[in-house]
């Protein structure tokens, strides 16, 4: 049986209706579902019927495995991305900024500079989290899982845990507010760039 492009949306939409959210998981899954479907014959409906009967359950306990693996994949992209030699050159660059702006201004003034600057970068991924490059991003469970790391890391490590009054010396203040800084440019930086690389892989090809 050959399926049309109306077989394969409807696929997608029973799939996404049926929870699987993320675009590119979704679209391993409509390959999979299709290309089975195409080794029988018969009606369309009938035999989607009767393979969702016998694997529908299967295919949704895949989609929770390949949401937990996003956020490794998240991770260690984020990783790879901050021992990339023009961050290694960023973070000896923040380090030289930090150590001549703790000498000249107060810990708490440095900190409450540096809120406003993260906040402007959470606020420029949500943006494009919400709009992308051109027309808006799919929802892409790497892509989702390193936006939420970010979110949830930078109110941690900042909000709750106040840097500038719980670190009393000033070179390990330094230290957390260079790392922290690089942590949250690489990961704007791959948020970005991953994004972009997964509409164009994922809803190119739609």
């Amino acid at each position: 049986m050959n399926l049309t492009n109306q077989h394969i949306e409807f696929i997608d939409n029973y799939l996404r209706n049926s929870g699987v959210v993320y675009a590119d998981i979704r679209f391993e899954m409509v390959d999979h579902v299709a290309t089975a479907l195409e080794q029988q014959e018969g009606d369309f409906m009938e035999n989607f019927r009767l393979y969702m009967v016998e694997n529908k359950k299967s295919l949704l306990n895949n989609n929770t495995v390949f949401a937990k693996q996003a956020r490794r994949r998240a991770l260690k992209a984020l990783l790879k991305t901050m021992v990339k030699p023009r961050f290694i050159a960023v973070t000896a660059l923040l380090m030289i900024i930090f150590k001549f702006a703790i000498d000249v201004y107060e810990p708490e003034t440095i900190k409450d500079a540096l809120t406003v600057v993260y906040l402007f970068l959470l606020f420029v991924m949500a943006l494009l989290a919400k709009f992308g490059l051109k027309g808006g991003y799919s929802k892409f469970s790497v892509v989702d899982k390193l936006g939420s790391a970010l979110t949830s890391t930078a109110y941690i490590l900042f909000v709750l845990i106040r840097p500038d009054k719980l670190i009393s010396d000033n070179n390990w203040l330094i230290g957390y507010y260079t790392l922290f800084t690089v942590f949250m440019l690489s990961g704007i930086y791959t948020y970005y760039t991953l994004a972009s690389k997964y509409k164009l892989l994922y809803d190119g090809n739609r």
